[in-house]
């Protein structure tokens, strides 16, 4: 995205044609990341709590322990 800056010699020593500081937007798309992260571990958390996955799950675990 380009925004151009109000300051009419900016652009001209930086020779990008006005372009805006992106300070903060990592800092923004960390926080976009992080929120989609725990997103997906709530839903995640979800899955594992039902009773069949459990269940899957333990006897994966049962089994691999079983050496079978």
């Amino acid at each position: 995205m380009t925004f151009f800056s109000s300051s009419p010699d900016r652009g001209a020593r930086a020779g990008q044609g006005g372009w805006r500081d992106d300070t903060g937007a990592v800092t923004a798309e960390y926080a976009v990341v992080l929120l989609a992260a725990v997103a997906f571990a709530g839903v995640l958390a979800a899955i594992l709590r039902s009773g069949g996955v459990q269940g899957l799950l333990t006897d994966l675990v049962q089994k691999a322990l079983s050496g079978v």
